[in-house]
């Protein structure tokens, strides 16, 4: 028969007949065999079921045999109307089939489906019919939530596992079973994600073992469950989508995105994403989804409540997606919450341990966390024109290897609330020309400094537009392997400035300057800046002018400053003068030049302290030059001075400091009281055993 409605007009019908449809309807394709069976064995639903008017006693069944187009369903392509329905029953229809619904040409709908194995694929692409709703919406229910009663951790051996630290709950009424993949949830907000943002406690664990209500899952949960706690498992209900979706005139309801996903287990999306007021792909509740996203275009509107996110996940566990983004969007990726007031189950908890790949150009933020993130990992990923490459403001982030050019930002490694704790690992990078390469805050103005660590082999380059400094600072930093930094030019601005925190350097870290400038490399407030030279710890500094090696950036405040860096090497010569700008709590300090060849080894070595009233220095085997100056002035006493290295060793004092300065003779390693007016000078011997 020529189409459909041909064939059911047909008075020559028979039970158990088998008809060959050309087209479904004229023009649309969609021909495929149909078989003829008595209308009291089915339920007509208009598409795969279709009653006969020639003959009202029978009905007309689609055959699937496979894989089937949309347009056998019925579904028009390339049309102005809205095809939902069509593609609805065919998704459903299929569901346990294990075949695949094709889309194989341009078509318009709102998918919103639930509880259905969901197989799609195809060349076409779907568009939004209406453009404030998302084109596809997928949802698997987890089963049923039974109440916990007790989470415990214990010790022991574990179903088939040697002894092993895992979760026990214990939950009365259950269905679980081993291999089960659960969420444990509970009323209490995430104490350490942004509080405003409502994040309430969730985790995800794998069941194995269950003896009567006692379930063990394979991890410790970390946080506390004391409010309503819970525990359901997800459904193995199946997803796998590879098509392209796209809204023509944009999506601008709050909160929408083209596409949804929530609850399935193990999800294979392969999606390409474009042209959206708003967010691409959300992703809720999910556990290992896997795939590859491509995105483009998406609106940003902040003022209308708007974000143009590429991928959104919320509430997902140990995620491994590739993104490719193009065109502008808002992030590449990023972590967050659907809704403050979503009681789903999908978007509790934090997204958990997600690894995340690919290519980011022209973002605003390119690789980014919320607050509600813990363990996402960024592998390999790239950058090019963007505001900034990576923004973290979850916990335990990690950023591997990471390559990128053209920036504003490298990273942003940011506390937003005072219950957030931003912690970040950035391990290997290779970046190039940025303006301002690390942006490490404490937003909240609450001494909740975040944690960021750098290792590896890792170089930046970077061209500063105002006074910023390469690495702007509140957080507690870290910094192993061999880092440089190379200035290309533009303003004069720090290496580093430093506000509350510590700053510990164990591995080489070069500073270079020569095409550009930084006559101030280190400015500090209010924090610990140490070389562990002991540990590998060492700092080489190559620039044409050194004015302070050390300023303040609130001279008061800084006299709280310790610095204790005692492997630091330059290029030019330092004298005392060119060291401090302002009293601090300890200096303690080693300058090593390449420039000067005059003292007994390769290197000319000062090492110079000063404010409160101690003298500390590490010994070495060299003249140790020491000057008090006006802003460094230690009270009128000495209290103690740090044994000499050998000798005949000389410490010549350089007392600029506004009043007479005394050593006394009561100090042990201290022969006679030396009196040291102001503006002289004077040395000491050492003779083994006393400063003479």
């Amino acid at each position: 028969e020529p189409t459909l409605a041909v064939a059911i007009t047909s008075t020559l019908l028979r039970e158990n007949d088998a008809i060959n449809l050309r087209e479904r309807t004229t023009g649309n394709g969609g021909g495929a065999m149909w078989d003829v069976v008595l209308s009291s064995s089915v339920t007509e639903n208009g598409y795969n079921i279709v009653q006969c008017t020639g003959v009202p006693t029978l009905s007309l069944v689609l055959r699937i045999g496979g894989d089937i187009d949309a347009s056998t369903f019925g579904v028009i392509y390339g049309g102005s109307t809205d095809q939902t329905a069509a593609l609805e029953s065919a998704i459903t229809y299929l569901d346990n089939t294990g075949s695949y619904l094709n889309i194989s040409n341009t078509v318009k709908a709102n998918i919103d489906v639930s509880d259905v194995n969901v197989r799609i694929k195809g060349t076409g692409e779907l568009q939004s019919f209406v453009r404030t709703s998302s084109a596809l919406r997928v949802t698997a229910e987890f089963n049923t939530a039974t109440v916990v009663s007790a989470i415990v951790t214990v010790t022991q051996t574990v179903g088939a596992r040697s002894e092993a630290t895992v979760s026990k709950i214990t939950t009365a009424g259950h269905a679980l079973v081993i291999g089960d993949v659960v969420k444990v949830i509970s009323e209490n907000v995430i104490p350490t994600t942004k509080i405003s943002e409502g994040c309430r406690n969730g985790e995800w664990g794998v069941v194995l073992d269950v003896v009567g209500n006692d379930v063990y899952i394979d991890r410790v949960l970390e946080e506390t469950y004391t409010t309503t706690p819970k525990i359901a498992s997800l459904t193995n209900t199946s997803c796998d989508i590879q098509l392209k979706i796209t809204s023509t005139n944009g999506n601008v309801t709050v909160g929408s995105a083209l596409a949804i996903v929530r609850g399935f287990l193990r999800p294979t999306l392969n999606l390409d994403l474009q042209n959206n007021d708003g967010v691409g792909l959300a992703i809720h509740g999910c556990y290992q989804t896997t795939g590859f996203i491509s995105i483009k275009n998406l609106t940003n509107d902040t003022a209308s409540d708007i974000y143009g996110y590429g991928v959104i996940e919320a509430g997902t566990g140990l995620s491994a997606l590739t993104i490719n983004q193009t065109g502008f969007c808002r992030h590449a990726y990023t972590t967050g919450v659907a809704s403050k007031t979503d009681t789903a189950i999908y978007t509790y908890g934090e997204s958990w341990c997600s690894t995340i790949k690919g290519k980011a150009q022209g973002a605003s933020n390119a690789w980014d966390t919320h607050s509600q993130g813990n363990g996402i990992v960024f592998d390999g990923v790239e950058a090019y024109g963007v505001q900034a490459m990576f923004q973290s403001r979850s916990r335990n982030t990690r950023f591997l290897n990471p390559t990128g050019s053209d920036m504003l930002f490298f990273a942003q490694v940011r506390n937003s609330d005072t219950g957030t704790k931003a912690d970040a690992e950035i391990t290997g990078f290779n970046i190039k020309r940025c303006k301002k390469p690390f942006n490490l805050k404490d937003d909240s103005s609450s001494s909740n400094e975040p944690n960021v660590v750098l290792r590896g082999d890792s170089f930046i380059s970077y061209e500063p537009t105002s006074v910023n400094a390469g690495i702007d600072s509140d957080a507690n930093l870290s910094i192993y392997g061999a880092l440089r930094m190379q200035v290309l030019g533009g303003t004069d601005a720090n290496f580093i400035a430093q506000t509350d925190g510590n700053i510990n350097i164990y591995g080489n870290v070069i500073f270079d300057s020569l095409n550009g400038a930084c006559t101030k490399p280190f400015k500090l407030n209010d924090c610990n800046f140490t070389v562990h030279g002991d540990k590998g710890g060492h700092i080489q500094i190559a620039s044409a002018n050194i004015g302070k090696l050390f300023t303040a950036n609130d001279a008061p405040s800084g006299a709280t400053t310790n610095v204790k860096a005692n492997d630091i090497e330059t290029n030019i010569a330092l004298s005392s003068v060119n060291l401090f700008e302002f009293p601090m709590a300890t200096q303690q300090l080693t300058i090593g030049s390449t420039a000067s060849q005059t003292s007994q080894s390769s290197f000319q070595f000062i090492s110079t302290s000063g404010g409160n009233t101690d003298i500390e220095f590490n010994s070495l085997n060299h003249i140790i030059y020491l000057q008090f100056s006006t802003s460094s002035t230690p009270n009128d006493t000495i209290t103690s001075v740090s044994d000499g290295h050998f000798p005949g060793q000389q410490l010549f004092i350089d007392n600029a400091s506004g009043s007479t300065l005394n050593i006394p003779s009561s100090l042990s390693n201290v022969e006679y009281t030396k009196t040291i007016p102001l503006n002289n000078t004077d040395t000491l011997t050492w003779r083994g055993t006393y400063w003479a």
